[in-house]
């Protein structure tokens, strides 16, 4: 049976962790004859000129475009009524894709090869500082992105101006500090079942078990800054056993300095002797056409700030009875269900409970996504294949992986494909540049994921900087998502 183990495994480490565009000066439109006119309003960011003002007795001039957006209409000249503007200018493109390429330790990486939508003659290597940049680029765009290990990714359709990428999204977060100190307050031994969870604010994603009260050494890893201030929060928690969660007492350490790659020591922490405010839910599943390797259970829970998640500690091979009586921290958590469907396609459905009451999640009666071409076991397949899968309703992003089999190849990358949502197949693009194709006589294992939810795939999200790729399924309150298993293919010679 699949458990939320392997699927907190899977949704948390798989990846290994819109912007508003300037626009360039409008055009203008030519002014007419009549007497002094009042000044044109300005144009706003993004649309229509203004009107321009009318001249004292006379016709009213064209009035200068708009850059970009909406703009005001100009006063009226003396006597004079105010005339229509200037047109504005047309789509423009943004001044500059200024980018950055980063390590999974958050750190510039040299030597990366940027290629602006697939032309080898719009492409650069990354400066010691990991930067790129290209001017006058059309939004959206496609960005790829070959690491000096061979390895590729590709997002389509970026709007952001200063794409930041990491190296792989990675679940081991791109900042990490060790954090030490002893709990206090809770008799030991704990019975079977039962154990101490530390975790900190700002949505961390990962918390430590201990087996009871006393000394602690933690490394908490994170995205974003190098350095900030949390709290550190302590659970004293346990499994039921109908894979339920019962809390039994908590503590809390405030502001405390996390520095990357730093130690901060000295930390106690005492559980207090106050009860933890909860509520239940009664929990109902409905898994569809994904009733195979079923598990379900608490995805996480919060808890005074802290996010604690619990699917590789609590998971084990879980499933949850319908009319099961949930327990959740005042604060909430999150309820998740998973299962496969005949042809190994995982989905999963992550869903934020915040009160008493129901919580019934529901998979489709259907297969959502399947894989089409190239079929399985395919050969003489092309360096520049199509790739084809069924459109998923709903769906907002795509990520397809192409990666190779044989570990003894010389050639030894992995490509990754950001989507967005609205296509269902994938043409590797000709780029003029013969190692961005597949390697001839080659077999290949290619698989797709496909996200329902926003913020979660996209080109934009993967490059927002923080390197957390599929472990935003952690940051998501509701979410819903498949997962095809891998398909086999060789390349033509």
């Amino acid at each position: 049976m699949m458990s939320l183990r392997t699927v907190g495994m899977l949704f948390a480490a798989l990846a290994l962790v819109a912007c508003g565009a300037d626009k360039t000066d409008p055009k203008v439109g030519t002014g007419g004859g009549g007497g002094a006119g009042g000044e044109a309003g300005s144009g706003g960011d993004g649309g229509t000129a203004g009107h321009g003002g009318g001249g004292q007795g006379g016709s009213a001039g064209e009035g200068s475009g708009g850059q970009g957006g909406t703009a005001g209409e100009g006063g009226g000249g003396q006597g004079g009524t105010a005339g229509e503007g200037g047109h504005g200018g047309d789509p423009q493109p943004i001044n500059q894709v200024l980018g950055t390429v980063i390590d999974d330790r958050g750190k510039p990486m040299a030597g990366a090869l940027a290629v602006l939508n697939h032309a080898f003659g719009f492409s650069q290597e990354t400066d010691a500082e990991g930067k790129f940049s290209f001017d006058g680029v059309d939004v959206p765009y496609d960005l790829t992105l070959k690491f000096p290990s061979g390895d590729i990714v590709e997002l389509r359709r970026l709007t952001r101006r200063d794409p930041r990428v990491a190296r792989f999204d990675n679940a081991n977060g791109l900042s990490r500090a060790t954090l030490t100190g002893t709990i206090t307050g809770a008799q030991a031994p704990f019975p079977a079942g039962e154990s101490i969870l530390i975790s900190t604010t700002g949505n961390d994603h990962a918390c430590f078990e201990l087996q009871g009260p006393g000394a602690y050494s933690a490394e908490v890893r994170w995205f974003g800054p190098p350095s900030r201030s949390v709290d550190v929060v302590a659970a004293h928690v346990g499994l039921k056993a109908d894979g339920t969660i019962v809390y039994r007492a908590a503590g809390v350490r405030e502001d405390v300095a996390m520095n990357d790659e730093g130690n901060t020591s000295g930390l106690q922490i005492e559980l207090s002797s106050a009860p933890i405010s909860t509520f239940q839910t009664r929990f109902n599943a409905t898994y569809g056409a994904y009733d195979n390797g079923k598990s379900s259970g608490v995805l996480s829970f919060d808890l005074h700030g802290a996010r604690f998640t619990l699917a590789e500690r609590f998971g084990g091979d879980t499933e949850l009875p319908n009319d099961a009586d949930v327990e959740l921290p005042s604060e909430g958590g999150r309820l998740a269900l998973v299962g496969a469907d005949a042809d190994g396609t995982i989905a999963i459905r992550v869903a934020k409970v915040t009160s008493a009451g129901a919580t019934t999640i529901k998979f489709p009666q259907t297969q959502a996504l399947k894989l089409l071409e190239p079929a399985e076991g395919a050969t003489n397949v092309s360096r520049l294949p199509t790739l084809s899968w069924t459109p998923v309703n709903g769906a907002k992003s795509y990520w397809v992986e192409i990666v190779l089999n044989d570990t003894n190849q010389a050639h030894q990358y992995s490509l990754q494909y950001y989507l967005p949502g609205d296509v269902s197949s994938l043409t590797l693009a000709d780029s003029d540049l013969d190692e961005m194709k597949l390697v001839g006589s080659t077999t290949y294992s290619w698989l797709v994921t496909a996200a329902i939810t926003d913020g979660f795939l996209g080109a934009d999200d993967i490059a927002d900087g923080r390197g957390m790729g599929f472990v935003r399924i952690l940051d998501i309150e509701d979410l819903m998502g498949f997962r095809t298993g891998e398909r086999s293919f060789t390349t033509a010679p």
